[in-house]
């Protein structure tokens, strides 16, 4: 029946997800690949780097929200949340990444995309080295291979 067949279609996050989540890491490697050009072609010169970092920010959490949604998920994943619980934990990580973003904005107005782009893709290898250097934990032969491929 019409009804068993639409229950039976696959989401779009379901789609996403398979073959270890090759779909999402298309859509952003090409999201990735595209936001200097993007930066460079549709925001002015002396934009605020704050307000840009702002409405990044409030795009994911859009982001975020609508996929929960999509996946029925919304209703769980607030379940037990609060506030003063998420600062304690996140707080610290947010606040680096919020530097980190402000450095990014920055970066995107004044750099080549493609110097940008491989100079950001050096944090990767220098996290998997210092994650090394501090905790002693090896990478796998295929975290190695990706690493290398960076």
């Amino acid at each position: 029946s019409h009804a068993s067949h639409a229950s039976q279609m696959a989401t779009p996050p379901s789609i996403l997800a398979r073959r270890g989540g090759l779909g999402y890491l298309t859509i952003h490697a090409i999201q990735f690949g595209a936001q200097p050009l993007l930066v460079r072609t549709f925001i002015s010169p002396g934009t605020s780097t704050t307000s840009l970092v702002l409405v990044s920010e409030l795009a994911k959490i859009g982001g975020c929200i609508f996929m929960l949604v999509l996946n029925g998920e919304l209703r769980l994943a607030l379940k037990g949340w609060s506030f003063r619980g998420s600062l304690l934990v996140a707080g610290l990580p947010s606040l680096t990444y919020l530097v980190q973003n402000l450095c990014s904005q920055v970066a995107y107005q004044n750099l080549d995309g493609a110097v940008f782009n491989i100079l950001n893709q050096s944090k990767m290898a220098s996290a998997a080295l210092f994650s090394f250097l501090i905790t002693g934990r090896r990478q796998s032969p295929r975290q190695c291979v990706a690493l290398a491929l960076i």
